[in-house]
């Protein structure tokens, strides 16, 4: 066909813009890898993976209703990202642990248990007078 330049106009969207968005996406849709879903990243992905509609959109969508075509065109990738190193505890440091929360829990009553003194105090002092 011939193109019809009275029905085109044009859209301020590049690779750039692209690139920026599907970063933005990645970082939403994933934002426990927010570090390693940068703007280089998406770009390589966009790069390598992504393409344009050689006809029209709206038939490039069909073509994704079909599951075998879906499963097809379907990718997965895998972002960069390193594993957390889980420290482990040993059995003196559990008992550490164990032992501090007692503590803190003894306090807490004893501070508890003044405070409800003070009180009592307080009130005996206000019936007396």
């Amino acid at each position: 066909g011939k193109p019809l330049i009275q029905h085109s106009y044009r859209l301020n969207a590049g690779g750039g813009t692209c690139t920026s968005a599907l970063s933005q996406l990645m970082s939403l849709r994933w934002p426990a890898h927010r570090s390693t879903a940068t703007v280089l990243n998406a770009n390589h992905v966009k790069e390598t993976f992504c393409y344009t509609a050689r006809s029209s959109y709206s038939e490039e969508l069909k073509t994704f209703e079909d599951l075998a075509s879906y499963r097809e065109k379907s990718i997965r990738i895998q972002l960069p990202y390193t594993e957390k190193e889980v420290p482990t505890l040993t059995e003196e440091d559990l008992e550490r642990r164990k032992r501090q929360r007692t503590e803190a829990a003894d306090r807490l009553r004893e501070m508890a248990r003044a405070k409800r003194e003070a009180s009592m105090e307080g009130l005996r002092g206000s019936i007396r007078a």
